[in-house]
């Protein structure tokens, strides 16, 4: 990984000649493809047994030891060959063991391997594509969320409430917060290097439900469809061209004394008003190629994406009252609903013309587009869908550690948005109801509105 985290974000992006918003051209992309080789890990000829034996006989102490069997069966006349016998038995043994532990990190290569993402998003030319991350280079700008495999080693440039699962690589249990931190000394350990990603780790936390809209084809303004992701920078440039100010760090507490405070890893806030605005966070398994199909097939919302599925074959992954609401949003308009219980009990009475399989997901099947599902007693469905359904649980942690009330995963709010705590309001899908754009949009309105009417009174 280099000295990238001793690296500013600055310096990152000169030092690989990369602009943030527009990523690489396509033809520096291309030359850099030429010049460093395909983003994947070298799979050189392996040797027969016998040479990797002999291999180990090339080792100093080795040698020595065999020296010294050597002179002990020359000092006695070949006598005393007890001791030469046991120094080669330990040559041997140790030979073995050797060879052993090769294997085993040669195992654990293939099995990096195996994790890569086939699928990466990346910014080329200003716009955000999906390519094989073994055509990645030196100075790409990937877009990574939730659930994704990381397809190489990265600097983080921006990130929000980032978490990552890095027990594959420094054995650490639980994941790890990442986030746009400063330049770290060299000497800092893996484990440690926050502002950085590392290859095949899975994120666990990443941005919101609406970076992750592949297509909006029904908000209004747009007549042309819009990504998600680019909705949200639209939207976030539009408020910094009135003066907002944004703070890019994750929030891990919220008090109320004389005032509310928002407590963050780079600090406190205080303020007279506070809106939580922090969407729901959606599960997402830990399933072979479902990351990479994500807007392709692999959905998180029956009722913005079952219109593209209408007379085809769907499943919905997940056991409770989630996957209930998202299997009736789609049996009126798919041809077949598939149940994928994928090895947890259902915890809800499904309609009897839905299928269930209890069995666990071994694979997403497809490379471009979903086309089945693998099971793991060996049976593939065929689908055209599949929407992950694993219980949205509301971003309510705020909300209940300053005692606001919270109900079904919702944060209770009244028609102003305000909730039972004075002075905090929330919007959007933390609230529960349709979670749709417009909704989200309408509600952050008038939760605005009605905080900066109470400051104007205060």
């Amino acid at each position: 990984m280099g000295v990238w985290h001793t690296y500013s974000t600055r310096q990152t992006l000169s030092e690989l000649e990369t602009d943030k918003s527009r990523g690489l051209s396509g033809a520096e992309a291309e030359r850099r493809l030429a010049r460093w080789g395909p983003n994947r890990l070298e799979e050189g000829r392996r040797q027969g047994l016998l040479l990797r034996f002999l291999g180990q006989m090339k080792d100093p102490m080795i040698l020595v030891l065999l020296a010294a069997a050597a002179l002990s069966l020359w000092a006695s006349g070949g006598e005393d060959w007890l001791d030469a016998a046991i120094i080669l038995v330990i040559v041997v043994v140790n030979a073995c063991i050797s060879i052993s532990q090769e294997d085993s990190a040669e195992k654990a290569l293939e099995a990096l391997r195996k994790m890569s993402a086939p699928l990466a998003k990346v910014v080329r030319d200003g716009a955000l594509q999906r390519l094989e991350t073994d055509r990645l280079v030196p100075g790409d700008i990937i877009h990574l969320e939730a659930g994704d495999l990381v397809p190489a080693d990265a600097r983080i440039l921006e990130a929000a409430s980032l978490q990552a699962d890095e027990s594959a690589m420094t054995g650490e249990s639980v994941p790890v917060s990442k986030g746009l931190l400063s330049a770290l000394p060299e000497d800092t350990p893996l484990a440690e290097r926050h502002n950085m990603v590392l290859a095949s780790t899975v994120l666990t936390r990443g941005p919101g439900a609406l970076d992750r809209a592949e297509l909006i084809q029904n908000y209004y303004g747009f007549a042309a469809p819009i990504s998600g992701a680019e909705l949200e920078r639209q939207g976030i440039e539009g408020a910094k061209a009135v003066g907002v100010k944004f703070v890019t760090t994750e929030a891990v507490g919220l008090t109320y004394t004389d005032k509310l405070t928002v407590e963050t890893l780079d600090g406190d806030y205080p303020a007279d008003a506070v809106v939580l605005a922090t969407g729901a966070s959606r599960a997402t398994p830990r399933i072979p190629g479902l990351a990479g199909l994500e807007g392709h097939g692999v959905s998180y919302c029956a009722t913005c994406d079952a219109f593209f599925y209408r007379g085809k074959d769907v499943a919905v992954v997940g056991s409770g009252e989630y996957a209930l609401h998202e299997v009736q949003a789609l049996l009126p308009v798919a041809a077949s609903v598939t149940l994928l219980l994928n090895g947890a009990p259902p915890a809800a009475e499904f309609p009897p013309e839905v299928a269930v399989r209890p069995e666990k997901i071994d694979a997403i099947l497809g490379e471009q587009k979903v086309t089945g599902v693998q099971l793991s007693g060996g049976d593939v469905v065929e689908l055209a869908g599949v929407f992950v359904a694993l219980g949205v649980a509301g971003s309510t942690a705020l909300a209940r550690k300053i005692g606001a009330a919270v109900e079904n995963g919702r944060i209770v709010t009244d028609e102003k948005m305000q909730t039972t705590v004075p002075g905090l309001y929330a919007a959007g899908d933390c609230t529960g109801g349709l979670l749709q754009v417009a909704k989200a949009v309408y509600e952050g309105a008038l939760a605005g509105t009605e905080a900066a009417k109470a400051l104007r009174k205060g």
